[in-house]
């Protein structure tokens, strides 16, 4: 690991060295004349000291290492956690009455720590010595604040100098040793049952065209035309008449999530509350077993000029849904919503439902159009929760 070294000299530091190699002069000058034996020795003695002042100086950090116990850790807001800082010293010069300095951002809140509102960091500071060829490990208590990404931004070890008190500062700015990744809040809101199976799947609906013959959720009593294959045997020998089989009535449902991160200024607590929203949502769908992706209007080198998360089911969709929203930030570099919303339309395969999620209504109409007529349900997320958008009726746009 590489230091950016700095040094703050002591105000007695010059006149030390001036005054060593002036009483050296004066010891050599006088020595024919007088016995300086003592006084040549004082000055040899702190011309020595000098010159290992200036050795641990440039030495001190040559095989001395940091790293972290845990590199990642994922946790919710509220929840407790540890950094665990490992110092160690491999070389022969101890580290004594050091500090530990830490910035990192402020998506945690570390125990006896500061916080920094308009630059979003918190900052802690940790005295520690370190004897040559020894291993110490600072551990700093936090607790998760809210939705984000927690990095070490900058670490620096001040160093006191024990041959002539200058001090020594080793830097490293944005260290990768560690991320705590802090999931979003949930927000419940009404409203969800907007959103409906359409077409023949596997979602339980009270009303539907389709039925699933394998999940019998009940019996009633058999009525003249009731085909022979569907009564229920045991239910009619338990009642004494005839019972028919009553299945469960299924329809087909699966979400599309397109996210437009553009904040406009003062939108941001907006912006947070529309995604523990759409937190929510995920939730939901991972809980009823709802299909869904995920698009989002920031740049990406990979094929597709955005950040996409293709179609998923289930807790690990879920796991990497939480991820992706934990490290999205409103108001970065978006390539044009228009431009996102025209690739999804002539690349990707259109769900039963497309919700736009945004801070401020950007949908137009013809691109709501457009998604309904390849027989999608357009529906708006923001902070205030879910409508229904772009339904077609009596040839208008409502």
């Amino acid at each position: 690991m590489r230091f950016k070294k700095s040094l703050h000299e002591n105000h007695v530091s010059r006149p030390f060295v001036v005054g060593s190699i002036l009483l050296l002069l004066l010891g050599l000058v006088i020595s024919p004349i007088s016995n300086t034996f003592l006084l040549i020795f004082i000055a040899l003695l702190l011309v020595v000291i000098y010159v290992i002042g200036r050795f641990y100086e440039k030495h001190v950090d040559d095989f001395l290492e940091i790293d972290t116990a845990r590199t990642q850790q994922r946790m919710d807001p509220g929840d407790e956690g540890e950094i665990e800082i490992v110092i160690r010293q491999k070389g022969i010069l101890p580290l004594l009455l050091a500090t530990l300095s830490l910035e990192l951002d402020d998506a945690i809140e570390l125990a006896s720590g500061k916080t920094h509102r308009r630059r979003n960091r918190t900052f802690i500071e940790r005295p520690f010595s370190l004897l040559f060829w020894e291993e110490k490990k600072i551990r700093l208590p936090f607790t998760a604040k809210h939705r984000g990404i927690s990095k070490i931004r900058s670490l620096e070890i001040s160093v006191t100098n024990p041959f002539n008190l200058n001090r020594i500062y080793l830097t490293v700015e944005n260290i990768n040793l560690l991320e705590v990744l802090v999931y979003p809040e949930q927000s419940v809101f009404p409203g969800m049952d907007e959103i409906k199976p359409k077409g023949k799947g596997e979602h339980p609906t009270r009303q539907s065209l389709y039925i699933d013959r394998t999940r019998t959720i009940s019996t009633r009593p058999y009525m003249a035309g009731d085909p022979f294959n569907r009564i229920h045997w045991k239910a009619s020998a338990k009642e004494g008449d005839l019972q028919v089989k009553v299945d469960e009535n299924v329809g087909h449902i699966s979400w599309m999530f397109i996210l437009n991160i553009k904040v406009h200024r003062n939108d941001e607590e907006a912006f947070e509350e529309m995604i523990k929203k759409l937190t929510y949502m995920v939730y939901v769908a991972a809980r009823e077993g709802i299909a869904y992706s995920f698009f989002i209007n920031i740049p990406s080198l990979n094929q597709a000029p955005y950040i996409h998360l293709s179609e998923g089911i289930g807790r690990k969709q879920l796991g990497t849904t939480l991820e992706l929203l934990a490290r999205v930030e409103g108001g970065t570099f978006t390539i044009p919503y228009e431009r996102l919303l025209g690739i999804i339309l002539r690349k990707e395969q259109i769900p039963t439902d497309v919700i736009f999620v945004e801070t401020a209504d950007q949908l137009d109409s013809m691109h709501a159009q457009l998604f309904e007529r390849k027989g999608a349900r357009v529906h708006h997320l923001d902070a205030e929760g879910l409508t229904r958008k772009g339904a077609i009726r009596h040839g208008t746009l409502a």
